[in-house]
């Protein structure tokens, strides 16, 4: 049997000291989210996003099939 290994990238919580949705906010032009997609990306053969709201990243999965987005099961836990 085959074990394959996944990065998964927890994108969610509330932001509170920062003020805004971290996940796209760009440095250099780019957003954290496609920063930590890019640098995963070579090292597992799949990578999941994992978030309450798991449509905000549609454009991120758009380029690759590699790419889960999957639905927070405790959307409540977000910190």
């Amino acid at each position: 049997m085959s074990k394959e290994m996944i990065g998964v990238i927890l994108a969610g919580g509330k932001s509170r000291r920062m003020g805004t949705d971290k996940t796209f906010l760009e440095i250099g032009g780019v957003s954290l989210i496609k920063r930590t997609v890019r640098t995963l990306l070579p090292l597992f053969p799949t990578i999941a996003v994992v978030s309450k709201e798991p449509q905000k990243f549609d454009a991120i999965k758009r380029h690759d099939e590699k790419i889960l987005l999957i639905q927070d099961l405790f959307p409540e836990q977000h910190a």
